[in-house]
Order: structure tokens, then sequence, then C-alpha cells
């Protein structure tokens, strides 16, 4: 007898802590967000330190505009990239600089005008500093055609 009341004890047990745990992952999971609903909050919290970055980017700000743009490109939102890749430029990070402009040239078609200029315009000062003249030509030609003064001024310096 006694050891049928120690085994349905030790079964009333484990089923009790089976029940806890299925509770406790339940409260876990509702106070969570949904995989959809994560992903959403994450691009527009992506959304907003990409635009705080734009602007720490004006500024001349360089330490806070790569902390911002970078954060909104880890959360998902990859427009930051190419201004991120100019911050990168702005502080001679070459490496970096041509790992998030070359990314935004995926998209390049994307940018509106003005956007397209500053990228085409910021490749071309890229692969002049990498001592690759005729990339950096092709480049500013592209950001010339779309009406860029700086990039028609770079390519008269060189000639």
């Amino acid at each position: 007898m006694n050891l049928m009341k120690s085994t349905t004890m030790k079964l009333f047990a484990g089923l009790l802590l089976l029940c806890l745990g299925a509770f406790i992952i339940y409260v876990i999971s509702r106070s969570g967000l949904s995989g959809e609903e994560g992903a959403e909050t994450a691009l527009l919290s992506g959304e907003k330190q990409y635009e705080d970055g734009v602007k720490k980017l004006m500024a001349n700000d360089l330490d806070g505009a790569k902390g911002d743009l970078a954060t909104s490109y880890d959360l998902g939102y990859h427009k930051a990239s190419a201004p991120l890749g100019s911050c990168y430029l702005k502080r001679n990070d070459l490496q970096n600089a041509e790992k998030y402009l070359m990314s935004a040239l995926d998209s390049a078609d994307t940018y509106n005008e003005q956007n397209q200029r500053i990228l085409y315009n910021d490749l071309g000062i890229l692969n002049h500093s990498l001592g690759k003249k005729d990339d950096a030509i092709k480049y500013w030609t592209k950001a010339e055609a779309l009406g860029s003064a700086d990039a028609a001024d770079n390519l008269k310096k060189l000639k």
C-alpha cells in the first residue's frame, strides 16, 4: 500500500510540474510578440534609428550616425546601408564603406534621385581612394548624369 501511495504521489507531482511548465511557456509566449509583429516592430524601430542616424550624419556627428545607422541596418532596415556607407567613408574606413555602399548599390533603383546622386558620388570617392580610377569615373559619370555638381567637380579634377 505504501508503494502504491508513493507512486501515486510521484505521478501527481510530475503532472503538476508538467502543468506548471506549460503555463509558464504560455505566459512567456503571450508576453512576447509573434514573429510577424516582432518583425514589424523591428522595422519601425529600424526606420526611427535610420532617421536619427541620417540627421546625425548631416550634422557631421559621425559617431552618433554610425551607431544609429548600424542599429537600423541590424534591425533589418537595409535602406540604412547607403548612409552607413557614407558615414564610414567620411571616417576613412574604406573597407566598411565599400561593404555598405556596394550593398546599397544592389537596390540603387529604389532610391530617389537625390539619394542615387549621393550614392554614386560616394562610390566614386571610394573607388578613387582605393586607386580604382576607372570605377571612380564610372560612378561619378552616373552621379553627374543625375545632376550631381559634386560628381562633376570630381570628374574635372581628374582631367
